[in-house]
């Protein structure tokens, strides 16, 4: 992808004789962004269910990952909410749908789900937001997709309005070629 293919370019010039100020920009962007590239794999977290379990985000290995990160009080996240749990109720061959909250107290999520009886897979970070760092999460709703082996499929995924259900389905097409 066209993603590699910039770290590739910028690693390279990160060994050529270049100044020490674009070496301190290209490693600078490096950290930034290499983390979160299409085909690379997934930083593993572990965070609390509204059950108090902890998962692990490599508990799903296997599966396609259907992976978002949302805030209550957001009207776009709100809306996607229905949307996510009736792509749950489809039970999409291979396919796993997380949600992270960000919220600071969880009891409004708990209510929320419990509320709205989600059936989907419901996760709240106010433990570790190294999270929100690690998946450079600036806007919410967030979704990536994640391939079974654990590797980033889509960064970003498109949310359950954008036909989503169609840019699943190739991915998983082109994964099991």
């Amino acid at each position: 992808t066209y993603q590699k293919k910039i770290v590739h370019i910028l690693k390279t010039a990160q060994t050529s004789d270049i100044n020490d100020k674009t070496k301190l920009i290209i490693d600078a962007v490096l950290k930034t962004s290499g983390t979160l590239i299409t085909g690379s794999a997934v930083v593993d977290f572990n965070l609390y269910d509204i059950n108090k379990e902890k998962i692990y985000l490599s508990d799903f290995h296997g599966e396609f990952v259907y992976l978002s990160f949302f805030k209550k009080e957001s009207y776009p996240c709100q809306k996607d909410q229905i949307l996510l749990e009736s792509l749950h109720k489809k039970n999409i061959d291979k396919l796993k749908i997380v949600t992270v909250y960000v919220d600071q107290d969880h009891r409004n999520i708990i209510n929320l789900a419990n509320e709205k009886k989600f059936e989907r897979t419901i996760l709240h970070c106010y433990e570790n937001d190294d999270v929100l760092q690690d998946y450079k999460i600036i806007a919410y709703p967030t979704y990536y997709l994640i391939h079974p082996n654990g590797t980033l499929a889509m960064i970003p995924a498109p949310g359950p309005a954008e036909d989503f259900e169609a840019a699943y389905y190739k991915a998983y097409q082109e994964y099991n070629r």
